[in-house]
């Protein structure tokens, strides 16, 4: 037989087992990724909701629930579909309007910008607010307020939607992740007298957003208000 092309399969041969090898180096590192990636969301995902619970708590006689009462808090799993990197588009005007509450009261607010993002291949758009009595508040000053409504709501979450908060400085070049697993309820949920935004038309989702607080299992008449 051909020395040379013994040699060349030879060396076909260890090419290719060299391809499998690093192919296979290469996937195990993006199975370890992906675990340590879903590792570290469910840890911050814990940690917010912690802190959720406890600010709520310590809230003194405005608190919108007792510690009794979070046996009866209830929370989808984390579900990482959830989790976009949006387009941020600032607002071309930056206009006062009154957002109306369930109190029946108005709140004003200033349209910050929207973001957008795509599920199932179709776009969306969300509007970002900002409560204009925080625009020079040394805390709340670059908060951005993210109410909005999904086909869940009055079916596993509380039917008069749900909200998000972000951060001005979460925005780099015109780009923010928005991570629906954070999506908590209004205090309206919990009981009542309270002021509670009603998401704008334009924040209404025609999808089913499965991430962040269900409904509350607990009914006003039980409820420490």
């Amino acid at each position: 037989m051909n020395k040379d092309f013994i040699r060349i399969n030879i060396s076909n041969i260890y090419r290719s087992v060299l391809q499998v090898k690093w192919k296979t180096i290469i996937l195990v590192y993006f199975l370890c990724s992906q675990v340590l990636f879903g590792q570290d969301r469910q840890a911050e995902l814990d940690q917010y909701r912690m802190r959720y619970t406890v600010d709520n708590l310590q809230q003194g006689d405005r608190s919108p629930y007792s510690a009794d009462d979070t046996l009866y808090l209830d929370f989808y799993d984390l579900d990482t579909s959830f989790i976009f990197q949006c387009q941020f588009k600032p607002a071309d005007t930056e206009d006062s309007f009154e957002m109306e509450l369930y109190s029946g009261k108005t709140r004003t607010y200033i349209k910050k910008g929207y973001i957008e993002f795509e599920v199932d291949g179709e776009s969306r758009q969300l509007a970002l607010y900002q409560d204009r009595r925080f625009i020079v508040h040394p805390v709340y000053k670059n908060n951005l307020f993210l109410p909005f409504k999904d086909l869940t709501n009055g079916v596993t979450t509380y039917g008069g939607g749900r909200y998000l908060e972000l951060n001005k400085l979460q925005i780099e070049d015109q780009k923010i992740e928005v991570n629906f697993n954070f999506a908590y309820n209004p205090w309206c949920v919990y009981s009542d007298g309270f002021n509670c935004p009603i998401p704008p038309i334009e924040n209404h989702l025609d999808i089913a957003i499965h991430a962040g607080e269900k409904n509350y299992k607990k009914s006003y008449d039980e409820s420490k208000h």
